[in-house]
């Protein structure tokens, strides 16, 4: 559904714990790419805008000065609207369309500090813009994965909008300084907390997307905006059928048994949330099955559990059916070890894009 321009300019958008509408979101844009608010400056913040706006055009010398002013903003206008369109809930992601695949990422990590810079790009026609976007999903994923502050992403923003610095420039210093290299990354990868579930789906997504843009293969509905769900194999709710004895908890780097149970039970409870642990379904298990044994889980009881292979829709990602296939030749033993392997595995693939 196409919104209509006053739904699209007054839709709210999450930037960190503040809701602001999209069009005050384009305003600050527009100031920013005509370089009269700066947020690096001390005396210049987000909340008095306005009176940035109101000083900039009071040192307008005549009428036809504020016209163009205005035209300049109702053609930023477009192509911001153009540019930001939402991601209808039945689109196809596919990896060549950088501009859906980074503006997806960016919002899924609810990052909109970078749309000034952005919106200046598409209005120069840059040549290089697929490249500059790619840069910038890397910048924004391993901050987010690696725990990194962004709270520095708005004046970083304007140095790159006034030439100070390029964001190619930035993910060298970063990734020299230790905030987002790629041991900090891999160390992410192993601790996905719950209510970051979200930014683990989407990196498994873009994975599967990229994949298959590689094989040549069909976009399934697992690429489907919205189409997917995310399972965590060693289920969230462990305790009722994968007690730490069976199977039993191993250390995730000899795979030698863990015999304390303080110690046991932290190592099952790290393991959930390891990348390794996760995959993409086209749709969410039933919650009868989501806790059970492995082989209950991917292949049902034979009654009334249907498990994840003879789902309705059995899983369409290549990495799912992948992992599907090693569990069960490794005669369905799915541990700590095994998980880890995994991650170590998909995290290579993750430094190999970002």
């Amino acid at each position: 559904m196409i919104l209509r321009p006053r739904d699209y300019w007054s839709a709210k958008r999450s930037q960190g714990r503040i809701e602001r509408t999209t069009l005050e979101v384009f305003l600050q844009c527009v100031a920013m790419v005509k370089k009269f608010f700066d947020p690096r400056a001390k005396d210049k913040k987000v909340s008095n805008l306005v009176d940035c706006y109101k000083e900039y055009i009071d040192k307008m010398s005549d009428v036809s000065e504020i016209r163009s002013f205005v035209k300049d903003v109702a053609e930023f206008a477009k192509t911001y609207r153009n540019f930001f369109t939402e991601v209808k809930d039945d689109e196809l992601l596919r990896w060549d369309n950088s501009k859906i695949r980074v503006l997806h990422i960016l919002r899924t990590c609810d990052v909109s500090t970078f749309d000034p810079l952005i919106l200046k790009l598409a209005i120069e026609g840059d040549d290089a813009l697929g490249v500059a976007l790619d840069e910038l999903s890397s910048y924004v994923l391993r901050h987010v994965v690696a725990g990194a502050t962004v709270k520095n992403f708005n004046k970083e923003c304007a140095s790159v909008i006034h030439g100070d610095k390029t964001i190619a420039k930035y993910l060298e210093e970063k990734k020299a300084a230790e905030d987002i290299d790629d041991e900090s990354v891999r160390k992410g990868l192993l601790h996905i907390k719950k209510s970051y579930n979200k930014i683990a789906k989407e990196i498994l997504l873009w994975m599967e997307a990229k994949r298959r843009a590689e094989k040549g293969a069909d976009v399934k509905g697992v690429l489907k905006n919205h189409g997917y769900d995310l399972e965590h194999i060693m289920p969230q709710e462990w305790g009722g059928h994968w007690p730490i004895t069976s199977p039993m908890v191993v250390d995730p780097v000899s795979g030698n048994a863990v015999a304390d149970p303080k110690d046991a039970t932290d190592l099952r409870k790290n393991a959930v949330y390891e990348i390794g642990n996760m995959v993409l379904l086209n749709g969410s298990l039933n919650r009868g099955v989501q806790n059970r044994e492995i082989k209950v889980k991917l292949n049902g009881d034979g009654a009334r559990i249907t498990g994840i292979r003879n789902a309705p829709t059995p899983p369409e990602s290549l990495y799912t059916q992948d992992v599907i296939a090693d569990i069960e030749a490794n005669g369905y033993l799915w541990n700590e070890k095994t998980i880890r392997e995994r991650s170590e595995a998909l995290s290579d693939v993750f430094l190999s894009i970002w």
